[in-house]
């Protein structure tokens, strides 16, 4: 970018995002280069994606500091501003199984499943969904393609 190689910043800044989503950074200066071309359009969505990830952010924060019934508004309130986002339905699901509220907790990560297959790996995972024991649960369980 000081360089004003301004397309060779926007594949490093799009590599960034791409490891770490979250990076507000990286958004900020993503959205500087646009304006800078003016593509005000462009820029405008990058600012979008900015502030959803320092929301975003924000929740998975409370989650940190066991603060579950804030993190689930946060999450609701989140889903409600950004529909086609996932990530609010996750954190939610994740404050849900931590305030032992399991059936919603799982109704959430099946709408989560059936919208993205490929985080069920993921999910599994999620030191936030433990309580839910997922692993031992038969609907969750890898099915062999031959039964």
């Amino acid at each position: 970018f000081a360089r004003e190689n301004r397309s060779e910043a926007q594949k490093v800044l799009d590599a960034m995002l791409a490891a770490a989503p979250l990076d507000e950074r990286a958004y900020r200066m993503k959205g500087w280069i646009h304006m800078l071309e003016g593509e005000l359009d462009q820029s405008d969505e990058v600012n979008e994606a900015r502030k959803f990830a320092l929301e975003i952010a924000k929740v998975h924060r409370l989650l940190q500091y066991e603060d579950f019934a804030e993190a689930q508004n946060n999450s609701e309130r989140l889903a409600e501003d950004y529909p086609t986002r996932i990530e609010p339905r996750y954190y939610k699901a994740c404050a849900l199984a931590q305030l032992g509220e399991d059936d919603a907790a799982l109704e959430e990560i099946r709408g989560l499943l059936k919208q993205a297959p490929d985080l069920r790996a993921r999910i599994l995972e999620e030191f936030y969904l433990e309580p839910l024991r997922l692993n031992d649960r038969f609907e969750f369980r890898e099915h062999p393609t031959d039964e």
